[in-house]
């Protein structure tokens, strides 16, 4: 029997003695399988990207027919490694090698650096395809373990069908998810401050989410992302990549209080208090002033 579980803090993750661990890393500290840890965003060492490759690109995850399987968190790359794990799949084979080298390169420097890559066009768009998809999984607490097995199996039946059935309905749905996306960066767009590389958005309602896009609608690669959400009166801190020594909760909690949610990457305004453009506009100077 296969156990996946999905533990978001460093505290839930050491109560567990885990064989295989995806990607259990909580800044500086990775959380060790008995059998194999697959970690690559430290650093330095063993588990630096210098060192180790991403869980969906790493054939030395070994494959396990008992036992549990610790995640720190859900993404593409993660849940990819699960399923190298779990099952001796078609989706790890040869042909789909550029496939998985893409989506690496993503998981390390963001989608807005997509164009770096110098990846098959019929690999982009499978890549979209799985993002529009994915749309559909559940979000889990981040304060509790939770088990992740069926989201697991969701995503292998979602990459075969793309990749290795090539589901013309999914690789459809996935130009129609770039095409929105483009149209959401155009009418989120407010401005972009290249000195420090900062966007400004402003959203009129939840379905523009925009906190994720990072390159202006002229091409413009931000560092950095401040938005409003005028329906729900949020203001999101996002990051592109890390930065040294700027935690985007940091930022929040000085200018709206512990409330806040979030990460070093990411962060949102508490719930329950309407923020508006002045708010934003405030956001915007203390980000600025931290970008120095």
């Amino acid at each position: 029997m296969i156990i996946i579980e999905l533990s978001p803090t460093a505290a839930l993750a050491r109560a567990f003695k885990t064989d295989v661990t995806i990607e259990a890393e909580y800044g500086n500290e990775v959380i060790e399988g008995t059998i194999f840890t697959s970690a690559h965003h430290q650093k330095s060492g063993k588990y630096s990207k210098q060192h180790s490759p991403a869980p969906c690109n790493n054939p030395d995850i070994p494959y396990i027919q008992d036992g549990t399987i610790l995640v720190g968190h859900i993404d593409l790359d993660s849940l990819a490694g699960c399923i190298r794990a779990y099952s001796r799949s078609e989706l790890f084979a040869p042909e789909h090698k550029t496939f998985w080298a893409l989506a690496e390169f993503v998981d390390l420097h963001g989608l807005h650096r997509l164009k770096e890559a110098g990846a098959f066009h019929e690999d982009v768009r499978a890549l979209h395809a799985y993002f529009a998809a994915e749309k559909t999984f559940p979000k889990f607490p981040d304060d509790a373990t939770s088990d992740i097995y069926n989201v697991v199996r969701r995503a292998h039946d979602l990459l075969d069908r793309i990749l290795v059935k090539r589901d013309n309905g999914l690789l459809v749905h996935g130009d129609r998810f770039v095409a929105n996306q483009a149209q959401i960066n155009a009418r989120t767009f407010r401005f972009f401050q290249s000195e420090k590389g900062i966007i400004g958005r402003i959203a009129a309602n939840k379905s523009d989410a925009c906190d994720h896009l990072f390159v202006s609608p002229k091409g413009q690669i931000a560092k950095a992302a401040v938005s409003l959400n005028e329906e729900d009166g949020t203001i999101t801190i996002s990051l592109a990549e890390p930065q040294d020594g700027i935690s985007c909760i940091k930022i929040a909690s000085e200018i709206w209080g512990a409330d806040v949610r979030g990460n070093d990457m990411v962060a949102t305004s508490p719930k329950g208090i309407r923020l508006v453009s002045m708010d934003w506009s405030l956001a915007i100077s203390c980000i600025v002033d931290a970008m120095k």
